[in-house]
């Protein structure tokens, strides 16, 4: 399981503490998150990140990506099209939802299997709301 964050203005604590909530996921899970990739760059949509994201969904044990929310992914469009990439890489998309008190997992949804459309995922978009730290 791989994490991934976007965190383009922010401090190291929050940083910190969505890592530490992605791991807690994956351990209550039983998954082992291998690594965390966490994007600066706002708008770059093949950023340093998001390419070692898909480098290591390359390999044969790659489970799949877990996020806090979908906004992590980038705005809108770029949440949706990151989105296809992934489940398009074989990956399961997972997002935790966060509390807006004690930052813990309180629920997931898998995003996506394998064959879910684009325009699903646009949907899921448009229509969920998110936690006010996600």
């Amino acid at each position: 399981m791989y994490g991934f964050v976007r965190l383009t203005r922010t401090t190291r604590g929050r940083r910190l503490a969505l890592s530490a909530v992605l791991d807690d996921y994956c351990r209550t899970h039983e998954l082992r998150m291998a690594a965390l990739f966490v994007e600066h760059a706002p708008d770059d949509f093949y950023s340093p990140a998001f390419v070692g994201l898909l480098d290591t969904l390359a390999l044969a044990d790659a489970y799949g990506v877990v996020v806090p929310s979908l906004v992590h992914l980038g705005p809108a469009r770029t949440a949706t099209d990151r989105a296809r990439i992934i489940l398009s890489a074989g990956a399961r998309l997972i997002q935790v939802r966060l509390t807006a008190t004690g930052m813990r997992p309180v629920g997931t949804g898998v995003i996506a299997a394998h064959r879910t459309s684009a325009l699903k995922v646009s949907r899921l978009l448009r229509t969920r709301r998110e936690e006010p730290l996600s």
